[in-house]
């Protein structure tokens, strides 16, 4: 959001509106986080008495601050493209909302697609070397 405040929004008015904007979406970020570190800490906690190891423990992985981040944000700035890797929320595919769920997986297929087009050109050069040699 700051990249593209940077690049397309020039003037007081509209900056502070999209400072506005980006404040309101990071507060909703971190509630939602404390709120999700709150029901994994009462599910573990509850669970430890039935000394029952289910599959939930996988679904609910505990949530690191380097695992909220957009879907093409990398680690760091200098991951490349050959390098990137999701982080498990964006493959997680237990929701509710259907719309939610289509576009995630739309999204997902988008970045699959991209990795795969990727191999591929990588796999041509590598032909093309070998050819020349």
């Amino acid at each position: 959001m700051y990249q593209l405040k940077d690049f397309l929004i020039c003037g007081q008015h509209h900056n502070m509106q999209s400072n506005m904007l980006i404040h309101r979406v990071q507060s909703c970020i971190k509630y939602i986080s404390n709120k999700y570190h709150s029901c994994q800490s009462a599910l573990i906690m509850l669970s430890q008495p039935l000394e029952n190891t289910s599959d939930w423990e996988n679904i609910i992985q505990p949530l690191l601050n380097t695992d909220i981040r957009g879907l093409r944000k990398g680690e760091d700035a200098s991951s490349s493209e050959g390098h990137h890797q999701l982080s498990w929320i964006w493959s997680s595919q237990h929701t509710s909302d259907t719309k939610l769920t289509e576009g995630m997986n739309e999204a997902l297929q988008i970045e699959w697609c991209k990795a795969c087009t990727k191999a591929q050109q990588w796999q041509e050069e590598c032909i093309l070397l070998w050819e020349e040699m």
